[in-house]
């Protein structure tokens, strides 16, 4: 772990509950709970805020936007701050000053930064207190300059609210904790000073953010994992291992012959069975020794492609002594797995027998061989299912009509210049042929995290709490998502009373349970305020999550987000004429972003993208190596059965005879895998897809689709050998005998 303290550092996090019995995590806390849980429990030593945001840096008549965060003095304290000019003692010593990564500090200076002045967000200069190492690009807190906490005051923000959820806060603890003790105590602190709050909060451990966090909090850094995909990976890659042990122990039982008079000399020159065992267990694990060697060229030749399909930026330290010792073990688990049975089986063999020239039967020549085909084609059969299934999904999630219109829509980042002249910029956008509708927003359409429970209305049960998200709009809101308007009307710029109107969707009209919802007047963040329209239920979370109760209103100078429709026809030139647009109205410099909205709404699923890809992955590595283990076996069949071959073709057989003869035996197999691994394949893929609110449904074709592809391998496989020894003369294959 890369911070000393991780075993101590825990994040707070809440439970909002609403009526219903619904529970709301969110991972934002007030800003003034950091300090009181600090001076209120002796088992809290250091606690910091924390902010992060993006700050526009002047240097040089340009500017740049950075990553940013602001943070109290503890957060030196708590994490692993690696200082490399200055130190933790002077940093924030004052409001003005700033801590910068190495990366930033050669940016904007060519020699010692410390004391130089740094222009933050055009208003205020900062000086540089500190130059450190950044942290590890995987780690969840990101920043390229820290800023103090307290500097927010001077931008206008209320430190001091315990209703407004919109920070992170962190803790140590001290080392002889105990953290459920510690959550009992803590748990009505946002309660005992926010009357009416619903809110309880607990410390979730810094180290199980990262895996255990993906998808359960609102308002939550992005970039999780997810520890279900994990295990999944792990289950997969043991399965995959498992086949290839099977292989070994298979193809080592069937070519037995081959060795066998090796063993019974060895026998009758004295060696004795342990010995034996002994023996082959080397050679097993000596396989394994080469096959890792293998590996390692594979695994370095392959890790960039992986790397590019799980977006992570893996490297193996192959030479490290942990990872030495890990691969030493398992090269020897490995060798026992898959020499243990063969092993145990070739040393009984009984010498007499042998030289005797005497078949040696025994579990390892036939039934035990079977099982470990069904075995492995189970293994193989699940891998297609689940592919299929996550496929299914995937595809389910991108064709479902989220109820907006998301393609070919752009936006940019308006900064203060461009927010109070926002009408200006739009008819001027709009003034391109190509860009179709253009509309402002506070938020997202793929993520609206902002929710209230003050809305009142009459009728309303006073004992009830109920979460209402609410987004920030403009007049052409509507038309530029093409949403569907049920009742009424929506906002219009002509009707100025419209600031104090409110436009809501079906599953809010459901809640409220309004039988004539337009007129109707409500009480929305202590503003009085009537319903104007009804829109058709539109999604503004990905599929894992319900569709909820959603307020829109007209506050115009909180919005910061330019959202254009524009014409697939031209592509290239609207952007150019939006970036010129842009930086004709910008007051600074800073450099030009956009983006399209459907990649968001596709980056909600990268863990699934990830997941379908490696899953097709394995699914083709293991029906490789099945059907390897599958070829060799059937030639070894095809050897045994030569004799009864070249009689059969003596009396009249026809080759498609002899393809019936020798695939039968292992259609029976994969027929008996079929029928064990759909039920599991069913219910644990059906687990899976309990994920998502808004799913697939699991069809009976996806199994027989597996079933009859795993068929299909299996025949083309069998059937080469089959086939090669059908087309044999038999005159040769009785003389062989």
């Amino acid at each position: 772990m890369f911070h000393s303290n991780i075993d101590n550092l825990y994040r707070v996090v809440e439970n909002q509950y609403y009526s219903g019995g619904e529970i709301f995590p969110v991972a934002v806390t007030p800003s003034p709970l950091a300090k009181n849980l600090k001076d209120e429990y002796p088992e809290i030593t250091h606690a910091t805020r924390f902010k992060n945001s993006f700050s526009v840096i002047e240097n040089d008549g340009q500017t740049f936007t950075e990553s940013s965060a602001f943070v109290d003095r503890d957060f030196f304290e708590m994490f692993s701050v690696d200082f490399i000019e200055g130190n933790k003692e002077i940093s924030f010593n004052d409001l003005n000053s700033v801590v910068l990564t190495k990366k930033l500090a050669e940016k904007y200076f060519d020699s010692n930064p410390i004391g130089r002045i740094l222009r933050v967000n055009k208003d205020y200069e900062f000086n540089v207190a500190g130059v450190i190492n950044k942290f590890p690009d995987n780690s969840h807190i990101n920043f390229d300059l820290l800023l103090p906490f307290e500097h927010l005051k001077n931008e206008g923000n209320d430190l001091d609210q315990w209703g407004n959820n919109w920070i992170y806060t962190y803790v140590l603890l001290h080392e002889n904790h105990k953290l459920d003790d510690l959550n009992e105590k803590i748990i009505n602190t946002i309660k005992d000073h926010n009357e009416g709050s619903v809110t309880d909060i607990y410390l979730q451990p810094v180290k199980k953010i990262h895996l255990y966090s993906a998808g359960k909090f609102t308002a939550d850094v992005n970039g999780h994992g997810d520890i279900r995909y994990v295990n999944i990976f792990i289950v997969i890659a043991i399965a995959v291992l498992l086949i290839a042990c099977i292989n070994f122990m298979n193809l080592t039982t069937a070519k037995s012959n081959n060795r066998a008079r090796e063993i019974a000399f060895k026998k009758v020159v004295g060696s004795t069975k342990n010995q034996l065992i002994r023996q082959f267990i080397i050679e097993s694990i000596l396989v394994c020794f080469v096959a890792y060697i293998l590996s390692i060229v594979l695994v370095d030749s392959f890790l960039p492609s992986f790397n590019d399909i799980s977006g992570k930026d893996l490297t193996i330290p192959y030479f490290s002594w942990e990872f030495l010792i890990f691969s030493l073990s398992f090269i020897i688990f490995v060798g026992l797995l898959s020499g243990g049975y063969p092993s145990f089986y070739l040393s009984s063999l009984k010498s007499i027998e042998i030289l005797k020239g005497l078949p040696h039967r025994g579990l390892g020549n036939s039934s035990f061989r079977q099982l470990l085909v069904i075995v492995q084609f189970s293994l193989s059969l699940f891998l297609i299912i689940g592919f299929l299934i996550i496929s299914r999904q995937l595809d389910y999630m991108k064709n479902k009509k989220l109820g907006l219109d998301k393609d070919n829509v752009v936006y940019v980042f308006m900064n203060e210049s461009m927010r109070q002249k926002s009408d200006v910029v739009k008819n001027e956008m709009l003034q391109n042929p190509d860009i179709l509708y253009a509309s402002t927003s506070n938020q997202f359409p793929t993520y609206i995290a902002n929710s209230s429970s003050m809305v009142e209305w009459e009728g309303k049960n006073p004992d009830e709490t109920i979460l209402f998200h609410n987004l920030s709009v403009d007049a052409d809101y509507l038309k530029t998502f093409k949403l569907e308007l049920l009742e009424g009307r929506f906002f219009s710029d002509d009707i100025p009373s419209d600031t104090l109107s409110v436009v809501i969707n079906e599953q809010a009209l459901s809640v409220m349970g309004l039988e004539n919802p337009i007129g109707s007047e409500l009480k929305f963040w202590g503003f009085d305020v009537r319903i104007i329209g009804v829109l058709k239920d539109f999604h503004f979370k990905s599929l894992h999550n319900k569709i909820e109760p959603i307020i829109l209103y007209q506050r115009r100078d909180q919005n910061y987000i330019m959202f254009l429709q524009i014409s697939n026809l031209n592509l290239a030139e609207s952007i150019k004429y939006i970036e010129n647009v842009y930086r004709k109205h910008s007051s600074d410099n800073r450099e030009f972003y956009y983006k399209f909205l459907d990649e968001d709404y596709e980056s909600l699923y990268n863990a699934e993208q990830r997941t379908r890809k490696i899953f097709q992955f394995f699914a083709i590595l293991a029906i490789f190596i099945s059907c390897l283990g599958l070829f060799a076996l059937a030639s070894f069949m095809a050897e045994r059965r030569v004799k009864e071959i070249g009689i059969r073709k003596a009396n009249g057989a026809k080759t498609e005879d002899i393809f019936k003869l020798l695939t039968k035996d292992f259609t029976k197999l994969v027929i008996i895998s079929f029928a064990l691994t759909s039920p599991v394949a069913w219910y644990i893929m059906q687990r899976w897809l309990e994920n998502f609110v808004y799913k697939t449904n699991i069809t009976l074709w996806i199994f027989l689709f597996a079933g009859i592809l795993a068929l299909v391998i299996a025949w083309l496989t069998v059937g080469y050998q089959s086939i090669k020894a059908a087309l044999k003369n038999p005159v040769e294959a009785l003389r062989y005998e």
